[in-house]
């Protein structure tokens, strides 16, 4: 790694590294085992010493941090849990169908309103919701697990709450309102771009008559609603209008609604699962190595070396570092610092900076390394390939829309 030459079979690696997570997953190996195959493959041909994967290991075992998302992960999971066993789920979905007519609506309400909290594995929190009432209407798992995906991220293009926005902002030294009020435009898209490529296909099945003899009056529907909503307001409002850390939010609401529905306490212990746990340490386990390698570092310097078309840097570099990390604020925290003298003196500056940030978001929604797109791969039981052949249309035109915008900028 430390000649030239070496430097330069960097990107190689990192894209051969994805490659083979895919073909992995053709042969139905679990995502956990494939993270960790891949990860001491690249660790191997970036120059890694067996030392240093060990130390990497006990990087991600002790972190706090990392502790931290896994326990979240794991309450998330826990809840799902305690809503289903209790029967509020069942309540949810009869409360949503008696209030809203049109079930597509429905399919997308659920993930649209937990994407507006930025959590990691976001989507495994409206996932049994989605699962419950698209069961209903004949849809398959293939199409559930990607209306859930989709829907659940169409607010990270413009959201304040999401690490990246406020990272954009305060690396452009603008106002966020700025940089929300041009990037709305791309929530938008992807939202109409959803419902055109993802939602309109699904062919929805006439429930039975069992199903729609079980519609209650409007007033006790929405009470009913409310009710059986209650521990995802709660960890919403929480978190967003009072700061609450979201570990703590999760944890408190997770035992209070096990009091609550008095259910055992071994609920909250159903969402620990090994497979999962594994697959998170397997994540940032490949994380760690990607950057105690200096990868990360060397790729964006390495591309700009090759003299490549600057439209194509602009995308590239923040689209391989999502593809790569899974993290959109990671796209924006590397990219953003190496690409600021192309932001600042090419096009307007909003228009080509929203370029950048979504092709970060693009690489992100694309990335194995993903928790919404893993966990939820797993949940729904699909392939990874049927995921990427629903989303590169809407993505497709979603980057078309940026690099437009900012060309005639």
């Amino acid at each position: 790694m430390g000649c030239k030459e070496g430097k330069r079979i960097v990107s190689i690696i990192l894209l051969s590294s994805f490659v083979v997570i895919v073909i992995l997953q053709h042969f139905k190996m679990k995502l956990s085992y494939s993270m960790l195959i891949v990860s001491c493959y690249v660790g191997v041909l970036l120059g890694l010493r067996p030392k240093d994967f060990l130390i990497s290991l006990r990087n991600v075992i002790t972190s706090i941090n990392i502790l931290k998302i896994l326990g979240i992960i794991i309450l998330i999971m826990s809840l799902a849990v305690i809503l289903k066993e209790s029967g509020s789920l069942d309540k949810l979905i009869l409360s949503a169908t008696s209030l809203i007519k049109f079930p597509r609506i429905l399919l997308i309400l659920f993930p649209a309103i937990i994407g507006l909290l930025p959590m990691p594995g976001g989507a495994m929190f409206s996932a049994p919701i989605v699962e419950k009432t698209a069961s209903k209407y004949g849809i398959s798992k293939e199409k559930q697990m990607i209306v859930n995906y989709w829907f659940r991220h169409i607010m990270e293009f413009s959201w304040p709450l999401y690490v990246s926005i406020i990272m954009e902002s305060a690396l452009l030294d603008v106002r966020i309102g700025r940089v929300i009020s041009y990037q709305i435009i791309f929530t938008a898209a992807a939202l109409i771009l959803g419902m055109i490529f993802i939602l309109m296909p699904i062919k929805i099945d006439k429930p039975s008559l069992e199903i729609e003899n079980k519609t209650i009056r409007s007033g006790k529907a929405l009470y009913l609603f409310l009710e059986s909503l209650w521990p995802i307001i709660a960890v919403i409002t929480l978190t967003l209008a009072f700061k609450t850390d979201l570990f703590w939010t999760l944890l408190a609401v997770s035992i209070f609604a096990i009091l609550y529905y008095k259910r055992p306490i071994s609920d909250i212990l159903r969402g620990f699962k090994l497979d999962t746990i594994l697959l998170i340490i397997a994540i940032f386990l490949f994380k760690d190595i990607l950057e105690r390698s200096g990868a990360l570092q060397h790729l964006p310097i390495e591309l700009k070396t090759l003299n490549l078309p600057i439209y194509f840097i602009l995308f590239l570099i923040p689209f391989l570092v999502g593809l790569l990390t899974g993290a959109t604020q990671a796209s924006v925290g590397i990219s953003f610092p190496i690409l600021m003298p192309i932001i600042t003196n090419y096009h307007s500056l909003i228009p080509t900076a929203a370029f950048v940030c979504v092709s970060g978001i693009i690489g992100v929604l694309f990335s194995p390394a993903h928790f919404c797109l893993n966990l939820t791969k797993e949940y729904f039981n699909v392939s990874l390939t049927r995921v990427y052949e629903y989303l590169w249309k809407p993505l497709g035109l979603v980057f078309l829309l940026s690099f437009g915008m900012m060309i005639i900028s």
